[in-house]
């Protein structure tokens, strides 16, 4: 009777293991420095809100502000007009990174005093009223870390 064969897996070679492990290290501290570079700059959630107080007669309100699609898209201004009927304040959630300039403009409705807030991450960082009735109202950052 034949005896039974026992095969064993091939050997690694001893320096395989070791090239694994420096070239996953090389990985790990390219992908750290790429971070320290601010390659993969975080977006921070903005909230934009305007509000209008003054009786005024059904004026539409004209809303322009600085914001980001996605994060490492390109900053842009977006406008929008709201008509006095919608609920208010409105809101706009847009993102931006460490250092943009953001900011919202609502022009002016006559007799209206207009009011804006500018909120980076849920912290209020800016909130302005138009100095008076039948003026546009400004808020604005840089945003920082």
């Amino acid at each position: 009777m034949p005896s039974p064969t026992i095969s064993t897996p091939p050997s690694t070679p001893a320096g395989s293991n070791a090239r694994r492990l420096l070239g996953a290290a090389a990985c790990l501290t390219a992908v750290g420095a790429l971070s320290a570079c601010s390659l993969f700059e975080e977006a921070l959630p903005i909230t934009y809100e305007v509000d209008v107080a003054g009786d005024v007669d059904d004026e539409p309100v004209r809303v322009e502000y600085l914001g980001r699609e996605w994060g490492l898209g390109d900053q842009e201004t977006v406008g929008e007009t709201v008509p006095r009927a919608a609920a208010l304040p409105v809101s706009y959630e847009t993102l931006a990174q460490s250092g943009d300039s953001v900011s919202i403009t609502a022009a002016a409705i006559p007799g209206a005093v207009l009011s804006c807030t500018v909120l980076v991450d849920g912290e209020v960082v800016d909130e302005q009223e138009s100095p008076a009735p039948g003026e546009e109202v400004t808020c604005g950052t840089t945003v920082q870390e």
